[in-house]
């Protein structure tokens, strides 16, 4: 996730399609152009400072920005913004040679100023001001490439080898400012004027207050509105590719309150991560107690099936060596796994899982001390309290900082049914956290009811963790129960899918096999990689999975005595639930205020998209989130869902929120909105798109803590960090590493 930092803004860039490698000084070039003209558009203020790139679809979880291929996404930030973690903008291959008009689009991403041209109005009307940016103007205004006798390239296919060849010519533009209240017309009917209360570009900047408190430092213009003159140019943009890997690094809480049922089942859900993790992939264990211990270091999944096997049985025997004991040492702990993470070069995505179940009371460090070098380095760090000693503030907020999720579980219940939410939640967090993952079956089953087929759907709460047993007013109607299945529904275009069972109870043991959307049997094989032996779980990873219904199919004695939960996870790089919390910590009895898009890669209308929200207390309550359209008087643009939740003013502590979107197979027609109908070249029948839609479900899940105080200027800020972004000094090297020892084989 980018950040703002001493005057610069940080982004991180997706890429999402294979690029060559004499792509990425394009890039660069491009950005070059952006950054100086944020730097005169603020009076030399602002520029960006460093671009973090990653290619073929990698990084987007943490990307400010995603690039498709051709014309596959119209440009739009639609309501992303810096200081939500989930969210991104969007831009494809045949926009991306107008400087100025990725520079509109990050002005919404940066400043959450709206646009003044739609509806037909304008605001300030004249070119020659070189006014605001947010206008719509001839693009041939607008700073971009254009051939050598000046005609616009019709697409990316036709540009590129311009650029490359040297024969594509750079244009200097305008505009090149944003209205000021000298020049601001505040009667337009236009989106600045009717979702930010008809203030001018610049007023609404200048106030922190904003954009989510971030300090920018801009002082509203005087009269005489902002300087016309190009400023200085700002220090040159710092271009970093990254390396195009996983890493998952598990942080593992062995303090003495761990003692008993909670350690065990800890080593159950830390077993299943080793289980998890695929060839390629790699993955890190460090455990803490008073002191922090690297017990596994970063390292690859290899690809031997062999050598998989060695590699994995090692960190079982790590994981299952775990002892409880001892104080509790977050801070370090976080080091000690940040170091290991970095030594390796800046990889495109970097994960950490936190686990804990109380504060910190031991170490050198805090968990406040290393969150800025977290941000800086650009890991992920989702956090998973339990009990109620865990520093809910804390946790929310390294978690909300760093882009992830904060996962509580209170401290009411009994150890068995808290050792239960240890595994459920980080088994859960394995579903999310994947590159280009998501959710889309994470269920509990009552193995006495479970004698037709399962449907998972958002009409029951995700978690019942006081639930020990099955139900015993639920009986088999006839004989004895054997098996039962349940259906994953994956959508077209997934690459991968993971696909299994859990069960509560370690003693039991049960049969799982897996069944394509046509019938058959999936057997172990080149593309199938069955996970099975003495843990509570079975599952399988499954590559290029055909799209459809698959059917899991659970068998053995015992199961009308016990619980499960189905795994259902997928792989696919054009899908994406952006969810958030407008803020994470906020007071006793304030309102919790939820935002959610469903993109395909294009944001979709028409989505069922609720929540459950847990309360501390344990109270499930289910809400439903409103479409909004972007008309006149909308306080959101189109396609976007939100939603709002009166907390307790009794109940002090962290709310879970489940955030469930599904839409069904179908079509659904886009308009390009009044701007980018301006783009040269186009048609008539380029102004509107038939989108294809396939069967989509995804889950997120969101925690927000509730105190007396809630945020208080101690909190650190999304989208902004104290420091530099951090990348390895032999990155390069580094990264050309990798890729000789990655290459794909030539089939002859």
């Amino acid at each position: 996730m980018g950040f703002f930092s001493a005057g610069q803004f940080n982004l991180v860039v997706s890429v999402r399609y294979a690029t060559p490698d004499n792509e990425m000084p394009f890039w660069c070039a491009l950005f070059e152009q952006v950054s100086r003209i944020i730097h005169d558009s603020t009076d030399g203020a602002q520029s960006i400072g460093q671009v973090l790139i990653s290619a073929n679809s990698m990084g987007g979880a943490d990307a400010d920005i995603w690039i498709h291929p051709n014309s596959d996404v119209w440009p739009n930030s639609t309501a992303a913004r810096l200081w939500f973690p989930t969210e991104s903008l969007d831009m494809s291959q045949d926009f991306m040679y107008y400087a100025t008009i990725l520079a509109h689009e990050l002005s919404h991403y940066l400043y959450d100023v709206r646009d003044e041209y739609n509806n037909g109005s304008v605001c300030l009307g004249d070119i020659t001001t070189e006014a605001s940016m947010m206008e719509g103007y001839d693009w041939n205004n607008y700073t971009r490439w254009t051939d050598n006798a000046t005609n616009d390239y019709p697409n990316w296919a036709t540009f590129f080898p311009d650029f490359t060849g040297g024969d594509a010519v750079l244009q200097l533009g305008q505009p090149t400012e944003f209205c000021h209240d000298g020049n601001h017309n505040a009667t337009a009917n236009n989106n600045q004027n009717n979702i930010n209360g008809n203030q001018s570009c610049w007023t609404y900047m200048a106030n922190d207050a904003n954009h989510n408190g971030i300090p920018y430092g801009l002082g509203v213009p005087g009269p005489g509105g902002p300087a016309l003159a190009q400023p200085p140019f700002p220090a040159g943009v710092i271009c970093t590719e990254l390396i195009p890997v996983q890493r998952f690094m598990l942080v593992l809480d062995r303090s003495g309150s761990m003692s008993g049922s909670k350690i065990d089942q800890l080593k159950v859900g830390g077993n299943f991560w080793v289980d998890y993790v695929n060839a390629g992939e790699e993955l890190g264990i460090v455990t803490y107690s008073g002191t922090e211990s690297l017990d596994s270091s970063m390292s690859e999944v290899p690809a031997d099936a062999a050598t998989a096997a060695t590699w994995r049985t090692d960190r079982h025997n790590i994981v299952d060596g775990i002892a409880a004991g001892g104080s509790t040492a977050i801070g370090d702990a976080l080091r000690a796994g940040l170091n290991d993470i970095t030594a390796g070069g800046r990889a495109s995505s970097q994960v950490m899982i936190l686990f804990t179940d109380g504060l910190q009371n031991a170490g050198t460090e805090t968990a406040e001390d290393v969150l800025p070098d977290l941000v800086a380095a650009g890991v992920r760090v989702y956090t998973i309290g339990l009990g109620n000693d865990q520093d809910a503030t804390l946790l929310a907020n390294v978690a909300e900082t760093t882009g992830a999720t904060y996962f509580p579980i209170d401290g009411d219940l009994d150890p068995d049914e808290a050792a239960t939410a240890i595994t459920e939640a980080l088994i859960m967090l394995a579903g999310e956290t994947r590159e280009n993952g998501g959710i889309v079956s994470f269920d509990e089953i009552d193995g006495a009811g479970a004698d037709a087929v399962i449907a998972g759907g958002d009409d029951s709460a995700p978690f019942d963790w006081r639930s020990g047993l099955p139900d015993p007013r639920r009986q088999i109607k006839r004989g004895t129960l054997r098996s039962f299945q349940f259906p994953v529904e994956i959508t077209a275009g997934s690459t991968h899918c993971t696909l299994g069972v859990l069960w509560k109870n370690p003693k039991l043991r049960f049969d799982v096999k897996i069944f394509d959307p046509d019938g058959h049997e999936a057997n172990p094989g080149t593309s199938v990689r069955r996970v099975r032996g003495r843990y509570p779980y079975s599952f399988y990873e499954v590559d290029k999975p055909k799209s459809g219904t698959w059917k899991v199919q659970v068998a053995g004695s015992g199961i009308r005595t016990a619980r499960f939960r189905t795994i259902g996870f997928e792989v696919n790089d054009r899908i994406r639930l952006e969810a958030s919390a407008i803020r994470t910590h906020i007071r006793l009895g304030g309102e919790i205020q939820l935002r959610a898009r469903l993109l395909a890669p294009q944001a979709v209308p028409g989505a069922k998209v609720s929540a459950w929200v847990r309360s501390p207390s344990g109270k499930w309550t289910n809400i439903r989130f409103t479409e909004h359209t972007g008309g006149k008087g909308d306080t959101e643009e189109a396609f976007v869902y939100t939603a709002a939740f009166r907390t307790s003013r009794n109940e002090r502590g962290q709310y879970l929120i489940s955030v469930d979107a599904s839409r069904k197979k179908g079509t659904f027609e886009i308009e390009l909105d009044e701007l980018y109908r301006r783009k040269p070249g186009l048609r008539p029948e380029d102004m509107k798109r038939k989108v294809a839609v396939p069967s989509l479900r995804r889950r997120r899940f969101i925690g927000v803590a509730t105190d007396e105080q809630g945020r208080t200027s101690k909190d650190p800020i999304p989208g902004f960090n104290t420091k530099k972004p951090w990348v390895h000094q032999r990155q390069a090297a580094l990264l050309k590493r990798w890729k000789e020892a990655h290459k794909k084989p030539v089939s002859k």
